[in-house]
Formats: structure tokens, C-alpha cells, sequence
């Protein structure tokens, strides 16, 4: 049985956390790293990913800004060590 995807919950999931990494100063220190849960917005946006026919114009253009914003900061994410789910999508044949 498919997994049902709450669309709206899975945004603003990964909405929140990608908040705390833009606001996030670098050099950053262990306490302020030690509190993102990168992986649950990673998690969440590869189940958007597989859910992107299922989504209102609303919805799909929440997650275009998602992607976006993404993109201005995957050089911290680089820093960071932190995986970038956008990117893996682009290298998908």
C-alpha cells in the first residue's frame, strides 16, 4: 500500500527547518547544529517529490519557493555536511 503523503504538513515541515538554516551564522557552533533535524526535512521533501501530480497550484507553488530557497542556500548546506535533496533529483537520468 502507497504511502498517503499530508502535502501540506511535508511543506511546512521542511519550510521550518530550512528557516533555521538561513538564519543560521556560520562558523556555526555543535549546540546550534546539534538542534536541526536535517533528515526529517530531507524525508520530507523526497515524499514531495513523489507527490508533486498530487498537488493544488497553492501547494506546487510552495514547493517551487521551498526548492528555491533551497538552491540561495546549498552552499551552507555544503558547509554544513547536509544533504540536499533538490540535487539529487537533478542528477536523476
Amino acid at each position: 500500500m502507497a504511502e498517503v503523503v499530508n502535502i501540506d504538513r511535508e511543506l511546512n515541515n521542511a519550510s521550518g527547518i530550512l528557516s533555521d538554516v538561513e538564519t543560521l551564522d556560520l562558523p556555526w557552533s555543535e549546540s546550534e547544529l546539534a538542534g536541526f533535524d536535517w533528515f526529517l526535512a530531507v524525508g520530507s521533501v523526497k515524499r514531495l517529490l513523489s507527490s508533486v501530480g498530487e498537488m493544488s497550484e497553492r501547494q506546487k507553488n510552495k514547493f517551487e519557493d521551498l526548492r528555491q530557497r533551497m538552491d540561495s542556500v546549498k552552499e551552507k548546506l555544503k558547509v554544513l555536511n547536509f544533504e540536499n535533496p533538490f540535487e539529487d533529483e537533478k542528477t536523476k537520468p
